[in-house]
């Protein structure tokens, strides 16, 4: 698995570099057979309020995966498009074990529903008792 991390327009620095190879590499328990991941970081904006977009695509012998996210810094960045990545790739490996998509357990019974007797009852009593009210 080959690993390029790269800048538009701005120098990455070293240890940006490990932290999204380290980030990256998890990638490979959903899909063994990744070839290349592209990494590209930069800058939106003014440097001042300017967001960091980190642009990351996955290719495979397979399907290709990507993810584009912004945040506060680079590092966050690669942090939501690497949780994003895993979400496609598990979704993937899923599907392609063949086993369903993922659901909330189901209730062991269903919601009971009142009786009609109970209703009626209680819309009598509701009833008598708006009888009672006085108004001023």
């Amino acid at each position: 698995m080959q690993i390029k991390v790269h800048g538009k327009h701005n120098h990455i620095s070293d240890s940006l570099e490990r932290f999204a190879e380290e980030k990256l590499t998890r990638l490979n328990k959903y899909v063994p057979s990744i070839s290349v991941i592209d990494v590209e970081l930069y800058e939106e904006g003014r440097t001042k309020n300017g967001s960091h977009v980190a642009e990351v695509a996955v290719a495979t012998n397979g399907p290709s995966f990507r993810a584009k996210t912004t945040a506060a810094d680079h590092r966050a960045a690669i942090d939501l498009a690497v949780d994003r990545l895993s979400r496609q790739m598990s979704d993937f490996k899923r599907k392609s074990l063949g086993k369903p998509a993922h659901r909330h357990p189901k209730d062991p019974s269903p919601p009971a529903l009142p009786d009609l007797a109970d209703l009626v009852a209680s819309s009598e009593t509701h009833d008598a008792s708006q009888a009672n009210v006085k108004y001023a």
